[in-house]
Order: structure tokens, then C-alpha cells, then sequence
């Protein structure tokens, strides 16, 4: 917990980690305008996220931790391998996927500088998108196609 801690401190203020455990509901206000609270079982319902959504929790080490059900909207993998593919060599797809995480931009920066590194990091970009390995600037997976 306390390296999480450095780390965010590091990197910045803010660290994004994605929730897995269902968020239970009472009513259709608990999960955002991006989700719909539905039966789970008899007693419960949990928060369901509409499509291209996840629940993520902002963990700000100064204020407090704040959770918001189906509050991150994922890149998807064909909209990125497009990027990648069209203008990739110039580095868009890393400043698309960059949301303010400053090891993306410089990577994106270098990629316009080398041209994609001649066109192989062009081509190590596209496996990465095609086989799912390729995070957001925040960490969070891609979406499915």
C-alpha cells in the first residue's frame, strides 16, 4: 500500500484503479447516468455499466477516495487500431490514449521524431492493440471491438 502511495505521488496527485466487485444499488441514482441498477439476486441489485464503461475509483492521496459507479470511459480496440493504423507512425494513437500521463505524450513525441521508429514500433503498437496488452495512459484496459 504505502509504494501504491509513492508511486501516485510520483506519477501524480491522482491514481485510477479499476473496480472488479460488483457496486450494489438501491436505485436507478446510484449508478450514474452510464449504468442501470439491476436484480443481482433476491435481496440485491448491483450496478450494471452500459457498454464501453467501467467503475473506477479516483484515489486522490491528498483529499479522500471518491467512487462513482461506470465513471471511465474505455478506449476501444478498433477505434485505437484505426488511429494506429492511419496516423499511428506520428504518434496520435499514444497521445489518444495519453489522458494526461506524461510517459505517453513523451513516447508519443518520439514516435512523430523516428517515425515510428522506422515503422517497427508502428508495427509492436498493432500487436500490442490486437492482443489486448495495450493500457490506457491510466492503466485501464482497452475495449472489446
Amino acid at each position: 500500500m504505502r509504494i501504491g502511495f509513492i508511486l501516485c505521488i510520483i506519477s501524480s496527485v491522482f491514481c485510477i484503479k479499476q473496480i472488479t466487485t460488483p457496486i450494489f444499488c438501491k436505485n436507478v441514482f446510484d449508478c450514474s447516468i452510464n449504468g442501470q441498477c439491476v436484480p443481482f439476486n433476491n435481496e440485491t441489485s448491483i450496478c450494471k455499466c452500459n457498454t464501453n464503461y467501467i467503475s473506477v475509483t479516483v484515489a486522490d492521496y491528498l483529499l479522500d477516495n471518491t467512487l462513482t459507479p461506470c465513471n471511465y470511459k474505455q478506449k476501444t480496440k478498433l477505434e485505437l487500431f484505426l488511429e494506429s493504423f492511419f496516423v499511428g507512425i506520428f504518434g496520435v494513437d499514444w497521445f489518444v490514449l495519453a489522458n494526461g500521463n506524461g510517459v505517453y505524450i513523451f513516447a508519443g513525441v518520439c514516435k512523430i521524431f523516428t517515425l515510428g521508429f522506422l515503422g517497427i514500433w508502428w508495427l509492436a503498437d498493432w500487436i500490442r492493440i490486437l492482443a489486448g496488452t495495450f493500457p490506457d495512459g491510466n492503466g485501464m484496459p482497452l475495449a472489446d471491438w
